[in-house]
């Protein structure tokens, strides 16, 4: 039997996105005996993406937070997280770029009581990225790079990821910005974690929120990585050292 599922998917301006999104989630799911709920957090879209995400809760079991006073995708995954009571929870994008396809692996393999965590992977091997310009592969590759003193994770920019509810309850999160993965997995250390490897697609619909005050915030959000890892091996009287 499956455990039960929490698909959490943050949303800005993903109207378009969300209305094909949703119905791949169900028809991908649901034949595999999953029985999935899908928990949309909105920051505040002026797109009618809460209005979209209304009318697919009248086939789907979908709900909707709507945020109007607070934005931020890290945050988004947390308070859609707090809100599932599901075994395990999942987070992807609603742009299409994360393939649902993969989120029967990541779940099994949390489920297994092997990992507490799965990460899909663009740099694991069997990983990598369909349509996707050069530019932005290199950037990718170069925030990985900066994240190596936090984690041995190698694809710590993925917004993909399933983890295990219990594990989940005990973290005291405090991400910056955007990336919820690398501030799970770095807090949940020495928690196991997997790489399942992933073909990244280009986004199907919708425009890219990256921003230069995007990377700014994902560069001081390593920065209080580093701190906390430090503090963290100060406490057990250790030099601080890669997650494992």
């Amino acid at each position: 039997m499956h455990p039960s599922l929490s698909i959490v998917v943050p949303t800005f301006l993903e109207a378009e996105s969300l209305a094909r999104l949703v119905p791949a989630l169900f028809e991908e799911l649901e034949p595999r005996g999953y029985q999935p709920e899908v928990i949309v957090v909105d920051d505040g879209s002026t797109d009618g993406t809460p209005d979209v995400a209304r009318d697919l809760a009248q086939s789907y079991a979908v709900r909707l937070i709507e945020r109007q006073d607070r934005r931020g995708l890290a945050t988004a995954v947390i308070e859609g997280f707090d809100a599932s009571r599901a075994d395990v929870l999942v987070v992807l994008d609603a742009d299409g770029s994360h393939p649902v396809s993969a989120i029967p692996k990541l779940v099994d393999a949390v489920g297994s009581g092997e990992f507490a965590i799965a990460v899909g992977s663009r740099h694991a091997e069997g990983g990598g990225f369909r349509e996707w310009p050069l530019f932005s592969r290199l950037k990718s590759r170069f925030a990985a790079f900066f994240a190596r003193g936090l984690t041995d994770l190698r694809d710590p920019t993925s917004g993909f990821m399933a983890v295990r509810r219990d594990l989940y309850e005990t973290l005291e999160l405090d991400p910056i910005g955007w990336k919820i993965v690398l501030e799970v997995v770095v807090r949940a250390a020495p928690a196991p974690w997997v790489e399942i490897p992933i073909i990244f697609e280009k986004r199907t619909h919708g425009v890219s929120k990256q921003t230069p005050w995007i990377l700014l915030q994902y560069w001081r959000h390593c920065i209080r990585l580093y701190r906390h890892r430090k503090r963290v091996a100060r406490l057990h009287g250790e030099e601080p050292s890669c997650a494992s």
